[in-house]
Order: C-alpha cells, then sequence, then structure tokens
C-alpha cells in the first residue's frame, strides 16, 4: 500500500494556499482525486511521482521510503516504477509515434510486444510512423497513455487523460486500464471532475477542498450519502426491477446501480437520469 502524509504550500491563481493531506492507494484498485480547477489535484500526483517535493511529511510503499523530510530522503521518479499521464502528452517532437514508444520501452521485448497491441487496439496503427506535431490532440493523449502503459508501471498516474477523446475510444482505453490495474496489481491514481469517470473507474474517492481532504469513501457512498457535498444528475438505462420490488436496476457508465422506485413507472430500455446526493438517490425521466 502506498501511504502519503504530506504538507505543502502551493501558489495558485486565487492565492497561497497549504496542502495537509493524508491518503492512501491500494493496490490492483484505482483511486480517484477530485476537487474544483485549482485545489492541488495534479500536485499530488507530481508529489508522488517524485517530480515535485514536499514542505514536510512521508511518502512511503509498503514501508519503504519515498520521501520523508525529516530524513532528507527522495527517492528519484526513475525508481518508483512509475508510469505517468500528463495533461500536455510529453511526447518528443523530434520523435515519430513509434520513437517515441521504443524510446519508452527502453530495449524491454515485452513492452515492445505491448507497444504493437496498444497501438492496434487504440486505433493507432496506422499513425505509427507519424511526427508528434501532425496528430489532433486526441491522438497525441493515446500515445502518451500506450507510452505509460508498455512500461509495465507499479504504480500508473493519470491526470485527465481522457479529455479530447471521443467517447468510443474512451471506453476502450478505461477497459484497458481497469484490466492492467487489476491484473498486475498496479496501483493506479486518477485524477478527474467527470462523474461518469469516476463512476466506471474508481474504487476509492478523494474529493480536496480548500487543502484539505474534504470527503473521502467508495464514489457510490459519497453520492448518495450526500457527503461528495455536490447534487449530481447522470444518465443512464433502466434494466430491470429490485429482488424486492422496491427498487429499480439502473446502468450507469457500466457501473449497476439500484435506486429507489418512485411512483411512476418506468420501462426496460428506458434512458433516465438519476440525481445524487442532498442524501438521496432519486431516478427521474429524461425530457
Amino acid at each position: 500500500m502506498l501511504q502519503l502524509k504530506v504538507n505543502k504550500k502551493l501558489q495558485l491563481p486565487d492565492g497561497l494556499t497549504s496542502l495537509d493531506l493524508e491518503m492512501e492507494f491500494r493496490p490492483g484498485k484505482v483511486t480517484g482525486i477530485s476537487g474544483d480547477s485549482g485545489v492541488g489535484k495534479t500536485s499530488v500526483l507530481r508529489m508522488l511521482a517524485g517530480l515535485s517535493e514536499p514542505d514536510n511529511g512521508t511518502i512511503s510503499n509498503d514501508g519503504n521510503v519515498w520521501f520523508n523530510k525529516t530524513e532528507r530522503q527522495n527517492l528519484i521518479p526513475q525508481k518508483r516504477g512509475l508510469g505517468f499521464v500528463f495533461q500536455d502528452h510529453q511526447l518528443f517532437p523530434n520523435m515519430s509515434v513509434i520513437g517515441n514508444l521504443r524510446y519508452a520501452a527502453n530495449g524491454d521485448k515485452n513492452a515492445v510486444d505491448k507497444t504493437t497491441y496498444y497501438l492496434d487496439r487504440f486505433g493507432l496503427s496506422d499513425f505509427k510512423n507519424s511526427m508528434p506535431n501532425s496528430l489532433s490532440t486526441g491522438q497525441k493523449k493515446r500515445v502518451a497513455i500506450i507510452g505509460a502503459l508498455i512500461t509495465n508501471p507499479k504504480l500508473l498516474l493519470l491526470d485527465e487523460p481522457f479529455a479530447a477523446l471521443d467517447e468510443k475510444i474512451v471506453k476502450i482505453i478505461q477497459d484497458e486500464i481497469l484490466n492492467y490495474t487489476k491484473e498486475s496489481l498496479c496501483i493506479t491514481v486518477l485524477v478527474t471532475h467527470e462523474i461518469a469517470e469516476i463512476f466506471k473507474m474508481v474504487d476509492y474517492l478523494y474529493t480536496i477542498k480548500s487543502g484539505k481532504i474534504y470527503s473521502r469513501g467508495t464514489p457510490s457512498g459519497l453520492f448518495t450519502s450526500g457527503a461528495s457535498g455536490n447534487t449530481l444528475s447522470i444518465a443512464g438505462i433502466v434494466v430491470g426491477n429490485g429482488g424486492d420490488n422496491d427498487h429499480v436496476k439502473v446502468l450507469v457508465n457500466d457501473q449497476l446501480l439500484e435506486v429507489p422506485r418512485t411512483s411512476e413507472t418506468f420501462e426496460i430500455g428506458e434512458k433516465i437520469l438519476v440525481n445524487l446526493g442532498a442524501g438521496k438517490i432519486e431516478i427521474m425521466r429524461q425530457k
């Protein structure tokens, strides 16, 4: 288990703030980090990666110290076994797609084999010899994700990785990341503000507000209890009735929810809205 307990001052657009956080990240699970823009979500990833140093505190993985301010310990990023997908892609502009991926593979035969698989899976086989400046934003993002996955990371850090991607390819990539996380017992950390991504991908969610942990727990537990502090509406499809006939089964982004039945009757296959938050969960027809 990866554990972080740190303090760090940040200069944000709204002024100076201080992150005071204690978080845990488990192998084989996707941990989500959410919150408003500018609360320090990306800073958490950078501290986990060793790219940014906390002002105080510790970071350890299975008892191995990665960072300890008092003891002046700070493990370099190359020894943390990580894959990192930045928001700005971080591709070498003078290398082709395959050149960037070969550089990431660093001569690892298994990584080379994975490269061919992911290029095909993510719809990039025809672009392997293309230069980054000829790619769309979404294509660059896909290359960056492949570069992170082929290195067989033990820690996968994803900073809003599905932005600028179309819905069809997003589902494919999400499934591949989920499969990799579970099969390799990777610690995956996903920064996102997208509710659909949270419900499909995240096992445990931290919400940051004013430099501190505002809420923590499973996504369904947080949103249905109101602990997230938000009331949200997400689209779903009615797929059946609960065993007690007091609930309706709703599929929301591959997540099956049982929603308390209302006085209305909903047909199987009907598209609806699920309202989450404010201490309750409700189902209503789309207008």
